[in-house]
């Protein structure tokens, strides 16, 4: 799909309007993100404002969703290293799992301890369309399994009891 395809009839994207964090309980959260089909520059400028949009509030990664834009794309940015991923499938490498405390910029204030894959390999493309593979681990394999989430419409909340999300009750 392309970029102008997501975004509501007469709200053609400007280029130099910024972007806005979505969250809870904004609907684009939950739902299923199309595969990106042309590497073009309203991609890469679109990659380019999700970076600023995550570093404007403080977080280490941002998925298209999270951004208004149900594109399958993420960003990331961990000790100076900088991560742009479109149409990303992951595989966990069976380097076992653990379960860290996990907090999401489109849910202020919750944390929330899920289990991740110590370490996936990550498939996808670059903003330009080059092939892209690797292996992350660690802090990077945590944030790109909570980013691919969200490009499925799941949230750290999922992995929770009901009250961790507000506006949810318990059944």
């Amino acid at each position: 799909m392309t970029i102008g395809n997501l975004l509501p009839k007469g709200n053609e994207r400007d280029p130099a309007a910024s972007l806005a964090l979505r969250t809870l309980p904004d609907p684009v959260l939950r739902l299923v993100c199309e595969p990106v089909d042309a590497f073009d520059r309203p991609l890469r400028e679109l990659v380019e404002e999700m970076v600023q949009l995550m570093l404007r509030n403080q977080g280490i990664g941002l998925a298209a969703p999270q951004a208004g834009v149900t594109l399958r794309l993420f960003v990331g940015e961990i000790d100076g290293r900088r991560l742009s991923v479109v149409n990303p499938r992951l595989q966990a490498c069976g380097a076992g799992a653990e379960e860290g405390v996990e907090g999401c910029l489109s849910l202020p204030g919750v944390e929330v301890p899920v289990g991740r894959a110590k370490a996936v390999e990550v498939r996808g493309r670059t903003p330009e369309g080059k092939a892209l593979s690797f292996v992350a681990e660690g802090l990077w394999a945590r944030l790109v399994q909570h980013e691919v989430d969200h490009l499925n419409g799941r949230l750290i909340s999922d992995y929770a009891p009901a009250a961790a999300e507000p506006g949810r009750t318990k059944t």
